[in-house]
């Protein structure tokens, strides 16, 4: 059996709800092994209150949601986090990328992750300068983390997005298929169709499309 990759996920994937419950989802019905660091999670809570991705009608209501979900994030998933290491910092500091993201590529090398998962791999070391440095880690756009992990693994696949489902409130497989296609579609629009494909949801994206 192969093993599960370490999957180490940046802020701007947590701040999305259906990005969010993918990536749990997966590690609950084990295709991967979630990582995120303090700094993260900071970030999510900060962006989900400050930008109203989170319920609440005042700023204190949805930071305190905000900060509700990272503990509950943290008590599920608890051994999730991890600290970062002097070396990875050391050798963050060495690489050429944005330097409010060197935090986030630190913590993922503290983690040993396979894969880093984020939208902003722009921000990034570029694959050649990782394999230079002879870094064994892979940045990862959502939309690869769809179309190479989470659709070859369909059986489970299929029980993340039940899950999805299930615990987004007043929701049901089309509405789910839609807000990625939302989050998504721009960007990765053949990811999406790949992962509604997978799911026999194809007809959902008939609109969007």
């Amino acid at each position: 059996m192969t093993p599960r990759p370490t999957v180490f996920v940046d802020a701007n994937i947590l701040v999305q709800r259906v990005l969010r419950d993918y990536t749990l989802y997966a590690d609950t019905f084990e295709i991967i092994d979630v990582r995120w660091s303090d700094g993260v999670l900071e970030e999510m809570t900060s962006n989900l209150a400050g930008k109203g991705l989170v319920r609440g009608e005042t700023l204190p209501e949805r930071q305190h949601n905000a900060e509700r979900l990272r503990e509950l994030m943290t008590e599920y998933y608890e051994y999730a986090s991890v600290e970062v290491e002097q070396w990875a910092a050391t050798t963050a500091d060495s690489m050429e990328m944005d330097q409010k993201d060197r935090h986030v590529f630190a913590a993922a090398l503290s983690a040993g992750a396979d894969i880093l998962l984020t939208e902003n791999i722009k921000d990034f070391p570029t694959e050649k300068a990782l394999e230079t440095a002879g870094l064994d880690i892979r940045v990862m756009t959502f939309g690869d983390f769809l179309t190479e992990v989470l659709v070859p693994n369909q059986r489970a696949f299929k029980e993340v997005h039940r899950r999805t489902v299930e615990k987004l409130r007043g929701s049901d497989d089309t509405a789910v298929i839609r807000r990625l296609w939302s989050s998504l579609g721009s960007r990765h629009p053949n990811a999406v169709r790949a992962a509604a494909d997978a799911l026999g949801l194809a007809g959902a994206l008939e609109v969007e499309t």
